[in-house]
């Protein structure tokens, strides 16, 4: 609610839409004897989006029946038609709750324009992240067991805190199958129908992907856990939880290592800070990496560096050479001697998630010219704690020269941990080649069998696991150019963990970020290029140093 004209009050009508009806008009009627005009503004979810996230409320909290459709959309309902009989109808604004139509898809920037407040200054940052389905799972097992009832307020703040701890679980979100949510509207097809009618909109349309692949269909399959969020439960609380055992008496051990937990968190002020669970920061920091450093970089990369400093000035620029670089990649889990044998392209791998596993921030190739400012378009791709462009070609499953990382990032970790493990090991060769570069050396048999694996392995993300069997590394001593990205996708398909934070991370293709390879092919010039780009609405566009755009000299 705000009032206008003159000194603006602003203050949330969620709490006074629980009053009842004698209570709010005394509310309202205090700030008319101060004549304040009173107005509310009310955002109206589509039908599913608004039952998932009511369920997500009732399993956080634990204060109201934790069944899958805790309340139905007659209290929605009910709240406008207070207001609306209170203030009348002209004074309640109603508008349905789509992010794509806000301004850089923040709802309270929409609301300040909405109300005539102007421009919303403050950050947009979401300080209230949904769970993921299996943190809500594990809450909801918690609550029905009983173990901690909400006796005092004291118990109300403890659930807070367990429920603001369990965001840091991350995993595909609270997702209703069709087939349910259908159930549920023909129940609430009355309160769905004046809703709608009131709002002037429909509030049915389909809001998800057709995938149906880890929706709740039933009530049952809140008591399955998978594997990855059990492990991540077991070291969190520390009490062991066995996947293999007794799935009837699984949720109420689920429920006495959430007990641990929350006695872990009450006890341990660094596990209630609320910025242990923030996986969508990005720290303000922009890495790259150019050996002979930045004053002896050539053109091209000279532009791209500043366009990095131009279009994020509040962030920080880092552009290390060699030197800088060294006490990085010292801290790898490589030998040394294994290190400095590596190809420099190699080394920048290393360093690369090094920096960003250690320090977050993004890492950006000498190459990459920015076109968007990060703070528009970084912070809705940030939901797996890292974010890669996807699908460079039909073996890769993500890209390596652009990546942002919050801090702390357990999807990091796991794949440096990958990267140096391998480059740790005696199984591969120390000399620096891989198979395309060494191909022309081999007998006429060896390229002929190598040309055959290429076909065989570099089909999909999951066959180029076969570059890393030890009988390939012999044949060919070499490795894989593409080790890191192939090193991820191994992950991916190997590690519950890993594909569980994965499936977190927004698509956006790499191809089109690419597109200046064949433009520069078709002779356009740089400034072209970019005009190209930003008519695309990119944010950032990747060229290659050694075959440069034509750059135009300004007069």
């Amino acid at each position: 609610m705000h009032s206008s004209p003159g000194n603006v009050l602003v203050f949330s009508a969620e709490a006074l839409s629980h009053l009842q009806e004698e209570e709010l008009a005394d509310c309202l009627g205090l700030f008319r004897d101060l004549d304040v005009n009173l107005e509310a503004i009310a955002y109206v979810r589509h039908y599913q989006s608004w039952c998932e996230s009511f369920f997500q409320q009732a399993v956080k909290y634990g204060d109201w029946p934790t069944n899958l459709f805790p309340f139905g959309t007659g209290c929605y309902r009910f709240a406008i038609e207070k207001f609306d009989l209170l203030l009348g109808r002209d004074k309640v604004k109603l508008f349905k709750y789509d992010r794509s139509a806000f301004a850089q898809g923040c709802v309270v920037r929409d609301f300040f324009l909405q109300a005539g407040l102007g421009e919303f200054s403050g950050s947009s940052e979401n300080y209230n992240p949904g769970l993921s389905l299996e943190a809500a799972k594990f809450l909801r097992a918690f609550h029905q067991s009983g173990i901690r009832p909400l006796s005092d307020t004291s118990g109300i703040i403890r659930n807070h805190r367990l429920a603001i701890y369990m965001r840091s679980l991350r995993g595909t979100k609270v997702r209703f199958h069709p087939e349910l949510m259908q159930e549920r509207m023909q129940a609430d097809e009355a309160d769905l129908s004046w809703i709608e009618q009131r709002l002037g909109q429909s509030v049915r349309d389909e809001s998800h992907k057709p995938h149906l692949e880890g929706m709740i269909r039933r009530e049952a399959d809140l008591d399955r856990f998978s594997e990855a969020s059990l492990a991540w439960l077991s070291r969190e609380s520390g009490v062991a939880l066995d996947p293999n055992g007794d799935r009837r008496g699984l949720p109420l051990e689920v429920a006495r290592a959430m007990a641990a937990l929350q006695d872990k968190i009450l006890a341990d002020p660094e596990m209630r800070k609320a910025p242990h669970v923030s996986r969508r920061v990005v720290p303000k920091i922009i890495w790259t990496f150019w050996s002979q450093g930045r004053e002896n970089a050539p053109p091209l990369v000279q532009k791209c560096f500043d366009s990095w400093q131009e279009m994020n000035p509040t962030w920080s620029l880092r552009v290390l050479d060699a030197r800088e670089a060294e006490p990085y990649l010292c801290r790898a889990a490589i030998p040394p001697h294994r290190l400095k044998a590596l190809r420099i392209e190699k080394q920048s791998e290393i360093l690369r998630m090094r920096l960003l596993s250690e320090v977050g921030g993004v890492w950006t190739d000498a190459t990459n010219f920015c076109l968007q400012p990060l703070s528009d378009w970084l912070p809705d791709c940030m939901d797996a704690g890292l974010f890669a462009f996807r699908d460079t070609a039909p073996f890769v499953m993500v890209s390596n020269w652009f990546l942002a990382v919050s801090r702390s990032s357990r999807l990091a970790e796991l794949w440096r941990d990958q990267l140096e493990r391998y480059w740790a090991s005696k199984d591969y060769l120390p000399n620096g080649s891989y198979p395309g570069e060494k191909a022309m050396e081999l007998p006429p048999f060896q390229r002929a069998l190598l040309q055959l694996f290429h076909q065989w392995f570099d089909r999909d993300t999951r066959s180029t696991r076969h570059w890393f069997h030890p009988a390939v590394r012999l044949l060919f001593r070499s490795y894989p150019y593409c080790v890191m990205l192939c090193l991820f996708s191994r992950g991916y398909h190997r590690d519950p963990e890993w594909k569980h934070l994965v499936d977190e991370m927004p698509y956006r293709p790499a191809k089109p970020i690419l597109s200046p390879y064949g433009l520069v092919e078709e002779g356009k010039t740089f400034d072209e290029i970019l005009g190209i780009g930003r008519s695309r609405n990119l944010p950032l566009m990747k060229f290659n140093w050694k075959r440069p755009p034509r750059i135009q000299q300004s007069a």
